[in-house]
């Protein structure tokens, strides 16, 4: 799979936006009372495909024998223009003394998606309001 740090970035900021939108319409539910019992789960799965998006396109990156890295294009005596660039592909590669992959913050990302993920799960599932819908409550 070809990944640039465009298109991976582009991805990892999608991600990050369906985790903030499940935020957003966590804390709305409690504002509309009739919507709580049924769309209870909107949120946690809005977080979930956030975190999904941005994990297939973290696997999606390859080993250093698939990329091809940064190329420079020269152009032709008959051309004006003076060449082009191709943007380098992200690429995993360790040796010694150099470590080219993802930093501490995909890493952070992912981890705080993930408890995200699972708090707006144990919200949906434990929600008062929404075990027991059309049942009065007891005293």
């Amino acid at each position: 799979m070809d990944v640039s740090a465009w298109r991976a970035s582009v991805w990892w900021a999608v991600g990050l936006v369906l985790c903030v939108v499940a935020v957003v319409g966590w804390l709305s539910l409690d504002r509309v009372p009739p919507l709580r019992g049924r769309l209870r789960w909107v949120p946690f799965a809005c977080c979930l495909a956030g975190l999904l998006v941005a994990v297939v396109r973290w696997v999606g990156i390859g080993p250093l024998g698939t990329g091809r890295g940064l190329g420079w294009t020269a152009s032709d005596g008959a051309s004006v223009g003076v060449g082009g660039v191709v943007r380098d592909e992200l690429l995993v590669y360790h040796s010694s003394g150099l470590d080219m992959a993802p930093g501490w913050g995909l890493y952070v990302g992912v981890a705080g998606m993930t408890v995200l993920s699972a708090l707006l799960f144990c919200a949906a599932l434990f929600r008062p309001d929404a075990q027991m819908a059309g049942a009065e409550p007891q005293a």
